[in-house]
């Protein structure tokens, strides 16, 4: 099956990489088969060992094979490729001739324990970007040297990690805090929680200026915290003498038009102006693209009344659930004490090992590392919509992730989404917007690229495609010979 030739300009490598990921796609090498052993296949064809492992790493990372210890490399049951639920190689006639193939009825791809073939909701992580290694040494120093920070149990964190993201802060943001304004929580929900607890109540509700991030949103909706969302290019004449005693904003991207354009200063001094008449504050949640590219704080307003929330998980993953929160000195002890009410810091080990990594300046250099990684997804993302989709600038979207719109005459994201969920591609549901004009509206889709590497982006936009047009427009368009594109994506930063 596998033909290798010396002569061609592609290198064995790569000739048995194609070869190998067309095998599996198109089903003519069966889902859960057992695959060769790396020393057999390189004596089979002739190549060396290393070569034949460096492609099955490769094939691991996209999805097409998975290992099982001490049984060997077996394809994977839903491997990139086959995700409609027929393999290529099996498709019938009248898939062939361009009609929408038949989709497998199973639990959906957002539902139940299943983890979908192609993911593209926000919030997740790509584990294969963790700095397993790093973490496994640091694991094992701080452990060898029985650290006196193991024994550190207050409620705040310990002593060793506060002072670490207080010097990060200073040294890469520019951030000065001090060592007893940082608290370490187990992520942003829990920092939220505390918030809407000290600070709001019956009476009061919480100002919010953007998008709130999900898990924020999450944490107000169960808690019963009230949420005053401010339109978009709201004025400061648009806030009234009310009392709120807690406002969020979003810190802009480093990158995009509103970090630069002078309004976001202006809004958040507003913000900073109203939660100072009513004894409140201002929470500035960093998100992950912001911290990403290490970029330097948004200037604007006085730190007596703000409150900087972060966390660690969106840039380590969820096995390190750790977050911060850097608050002015007249509420420290309020949230101490809240905090220890609520059973104290996250694990000593885990703590003294992200302390070390920050101060070895390990922490940094993932950063860069993962941050530069994203870039070339977005930049895979943005390739792979055009390839299928005649490409529109729209307005920048938040941290990992792009929009797409949908114009009317297309396919519903309600019917994506069902059709999604069959085919194993997992999408964040969207509400659907009208257009300025008032004469056609359109639907968005928010497209991640964390979990995905750039094969598994180029699969899922394919999938994605067919997906959008549907078996109706399919025939419209052989009809009338239209060639109208569905996905229209925003290639800009925030």
């Amino acid at each position: 099956m596998i033909q290798l030739d010396r002569s061609i300009g592609d290198g064995l490598q790569t000739q048995l990489l194609g070869q190998l990921r067309q095998l599996i796609a198109s089903g003519r090498i069966a889902p859960i088969s057992r695959m060769p052993a790396t020393r057999n296949l390189a004596r089979q064809l002739g190549i060396s060992r290393t070569t034949v492992m460096l492609v099955y790493e490769e094939l691991i990372a996209e999805g097409y094979l998975q290992t099982k210890p001490a049984a060997g490399t077996f394809v994977s049951p839903r491997p990139p490729g086959t995700a409609l639920g027929q393999p290529v190689a099996s498709a019938d006639p009248a898939e062939k001739r361009g009609a929408y193939p038949p989709l497998r009825r199973t639990i959906g791809a957002n539902a139940g324990s299943e983890r979908p073939t192609f993911d593209f909701r926000s919030g997740g992580f790509d584990h294969r970007l963790f700095p397993t290694r790093a973490w496994q040494r640091l694991i094992s120093r701080v452990l060898r040297d029985g650290s006196s920070d193991l024994a550190d149990d207050h409620p705040t964190g310990s002593d060793r990690l506060r002072a670490a993201v207080a010097g990060w802060m200073m040294a890469e943001r520019g951030i000065a805090a001090r060592l007893q304004e940082v608290i370490i929580v187990s992520g942003i929900r829990q920092a939220c929680y505390i918030l809407s607890r000290l600070l709001l109540g019956d009476e009061f509700a919480a100002v919010v200026d953007g998008p709130l991030p999900r898990s924020v949103a999450w944490v107000f909706e169960n808690t019963g915290t009230k949420t005053r969302q401010l339109p978009r290019g709201w004025e400061p004449s648009l806030l009234d003498a009310d009392r709120h005693k807690l406002a969020w904003v979003n810190t802009p991207h480093p990158h995009g038009l509103e970090a630069n354009d002078g309004d976001w200063p202006k809004r958040k001094s507003s913000l900073l102006a109203l939660v100072q008449r009513s004894d409140g504050y201002l929470a500035e949640y960093e998100g992950v693209d912001h911290i990403l590219f290490l970029a330097p704080p948004a200037t604007g307003g006085s730190s007596e009344r703000l409150i900087r929330l972060g966390e660690f998980s969106p840039t380590l993953g969820l096995g390190t659930r750790m977050g911060y929160m850097i608050v002015p000195g007249p509420l420290v002890e309020r949230v101490t004490a809240f905090k220890e009410s609520l059973g104290g810091a996250p694990p000593s080990l885990e703590q003294a090992a992200l302390a070390r990594f920050i101060e070895d300046g390990g922490y940094s250099r993932h950063l860069r590392r993962v941050g530069k990684t994203m870039m070339e997804r977005r930049a895979a993302l943005i390739c792979a919509l055009r390839n299928v989709a005649s490409p529109a600038l729209d307005e920048s979207t938040a941290e990992d992730q792009l929009s797409c719109r949908l114009l009317a005459e297309f396919a519903s994201t309600g019917a994506i989404s069902e059709r999604a969920r069959a085919a194993g591609l997992a999408l964040d549901v969207p509400e659907r917007h009208s257009s300025q004009d008032g004469m056609r509206g359109e639907e968005v889709l928010s497209l991640s690229y964390a979990r995905m590497n750039e094969h598994q982006i180029n699969a899922a936009v394919g999938v994605l495609a067919a997906l959008v047009r549907g078996p109706e427009l399919r025939r419209a368009d052989a009809v009338d010979g239209r060639g109208a594109h569905t996905v229209q994506h925003s290639a800009a930063y925030r």
